[in-house]
């Protein structure tokens, strides 16, 4: 076989392994989870009022910036040295939150039944250190 002959063969047999490579690792390789948003945290209590989506608030709903109606959120403790913590809840967004950086998406605001349940909501925020921030992951499909 000549020097140009084998170097074909080789090639060719390159662009096979490669090809059954790239296959095999499309296969096994994990999706994407959604990146970690640093937020700040808030609570808000009933008031009557519906929410954004027009239900009434319960236990479990959040509001957020209107690009995450729809969303669920599952929120994490934020450690000092922006460390993730354990997990402090997962949250349907169906409403958007009266402050200005729920809408400009810097703000996550969950709802709780009464204001004791606000006050333990923000003291779990700004325990160990966290002052008052979180991580949120948002998920498109999701269903609580």
């Amino acid at each position: 076989m000549n020097y140009r002959r084998c170097k074909w063969v080789l090639i060719l047999c390159l662009m096979i392994t490669m090809s059954i490579t790239m296959r095999a690792n499309a296969r096994t390789s994990e999706p994407e989870s959604p990146e970690l948003v640093k937020m700040r945290a808030t609570a808000y209590l009933d008031t009557g009022n519906l929410t954004y989506t027009g239900k009434k608030g319960h236990l479990g709903i959040a509001g957020a910036s209107k690009n995450h109606i729809g969303q669920t959120a599952i929120v994490y403790k934020r450690l000092p040295g922006d460390v993730l913590g354990e997990v402090i809840g997962i949250y349907e967004i169906e409403d958007t939150g009266p402050a200005e950086g729920a809408a400009n998406g810097f703000v996550i605001d969950i709802w709780q039944p009464d204001m004791d349940g606000c006050q333990q909501f923000m003291n779990r925020v700004y325990e160990d250190g966290c002052e008052g921030k979180v991580f949120v992951q948002f998920f498109d499909d999701a269903e609580g």
